[in-house]
């Protein structure tokens, strides 16, 4: 499998539901016209979720020490790389590389290699490794997906984009 995706990049990713099997299918569409489908439960959502959150996290460099200032620059600096971001086309439907397979995730890790994007891995019931490079781009649209789908799910997970967006020190509630 891995020699018919090692010089494909990725090119668009879609997150659907099953409630019937508790579980998400995350289908990652590559740019060789083939796509690679994970279901991925619970357990490995909830982990994935706080990698792409810490590795998310754009390194601010400010004047100040504040950090409700360095909160909003990363707000910012998050908010302008999603709008770069193109949502407007419906995903499109390439063969599975894997339809012979189940890749169930069982566990997930981010690897950073010195002056690398890091690598999103996906370890597999059946053995197998998936491996993305994890760019911004992705991690934002994984994230904004994960959003989404564990609304459908209910899982009540509580990915809120606030919780993303702005970190506990930036976070005032006031009540009147």
């Amino acid at each position: 499998m891995s020699e018919e995706i090692k010089d494909a990049v990725v090119e668009q990713v879609n997150i659907t539901c099953s409630l019937a099997e508790d579980r998400l299918l995350l289908k990652i569409g590559m740019s060789n016209d083939i796509e690679i489908n994970v279901w991925l439960t619970r357990r490995v959502v909830k982990i994935l979720w706080q990698l792409l959150q810490d590795i998310n996290m754009v390194t601010v460099v400010a004047s100040t020490d504040s950090s409700q200032a360095q909160g909003l620059l990363q707000t910012f600096s998050k908010e302008s790389a999603t709008q770069k971001m193109d949502f407007s086309e419906e995903y499109k439907m390439r063969s599975p590389v894997n339809s012979k397979e189940l890749l169930l995730a069982q566990d997930c890790h981010v690897v950073k290699h010195d002056n690398t994007l890091p690598t999103l891995e996906f370890i597999c019931t059946n053995g197998r490794t998936i491996n993305m490079a994890l760019n911004q781009d992705l991690s934002l649209a994984l994230i904004g997906m994960l959003q989404l789908s564990t609304k459908d799910v209910a899982w009540d997970l509580a990915f809120s984009e606030q919780s993303l967006l702005l970190g506990p020190a930036a976070a005032h509630t006031i009540l009147h």
